[in-house]
């Protein structure tokens, strides 16, 4: 007759600690562990699953997510991007050196006019002249406490005394009145008819002693026998293009 197989005393170990687990959780003794094994270690396990779980199936609420960010993050970079390139066009343009600028970012350019993100605050004043480089883009004609707005030469109605030059900036050929007809469009008036302005010679303006980009002559307009003659002006530019310009400061 065989005999009685004894029980391993570990097998009693094992079950003595368990039960001691079980009685310490039931009494609440072991809250401070459950805690922290969920922060530490369920928690992140959890949200590595499902996250992984988004990206395999699908996960298009992250991933427009995701793109939205990253459409934000490009935007900023162009933004910088152009600023940067602005403030060089600025620092090599052929301008005096002790003219100082206020850098402004334009918020909108609609009918003729440029709002910017600068006023009364920054000492932004009615009259100052904005610029891109060493192009005229116009003057500055309402301020607010928080944004500004300036009238480009295409406004309609405004006039601006210009001159014409030569394409290489060497020869003067004349003066006229320029004046904004709105639409993207400006006229010099009151060119003499016999000044030797022709199509392509470049309009521009004086700016405290400084000679300023306008545009450039695109047709002229004028009769036999007439005083004066006039011309359309295109400029070079197109204002939704306009990020970043500069204000000058009077001295």
């Amino acid at each position: 007759m065989l005999g009685k197989r004894k029980v391993p005393k570990i097998f009693f170990g094992i079950f003595g600690f368990f039960l001691l687990i079980f009685l310490f959780d039931r009494l609440g003794w072991l809250s401070w562990l459950r805690k922290a094994s969920e922060k530490n270690l369920l928690i992140p396990l959890k949200q590595r699953i499902y996250d992984w779980k988004n990206w395999r199936g699908g996960g298009q609420d992250c991933r427009l997510e995701e793109e939205r960010k990253l459409a934000e993050l490009k935007k900023e970079i162009a933004a910088l991007t152009e600023e940067n390139l602005a403030q060089k066009r600025l620092l090599f343009a052929p301008l005096p050196g002790n003219w100082q600028f206020l850098p402004v970012k334009v918020l909108e350019a609609k009918n003729e006019i440029l709002l910017i993100d600068k006023g009364r605050q920054e000492g932004v004043k009615e009259g100052m002249v904005a610029v891109l480089g060493e192009t005229y883009l116009g003057k500055v004609s309402k301020v607010s406490e928080e944004v500004s707005e300036v009238k480009m030469v295409t406004f309609l109605g405004e006039k601006l005394v210009v001159e014409f030059f030569s394409t290489d900036k060497k020869n003067f050929l004349g003066r006229g009145l320029l004046v904004g007809w709105g639409l993207g469009k400006a006229i010099a008036e009151q060119i003499l008819a016999n000044e030797e302005v022709k199509e392509g010679d470049l309009v521009m303006v004086e700016v405290e002693g400084k000679t300023l980009l306008i545009g450039k002559v695109k047709e002229l307009l004028f009769k036999e026998g007439e005083v004066f003659k006039s011309a359309g002006i295109e400029r070079l530019y197109q204002p939704p293009s306009l990020r970043t310009i500069f204000l000058l400061k009077r001295k």
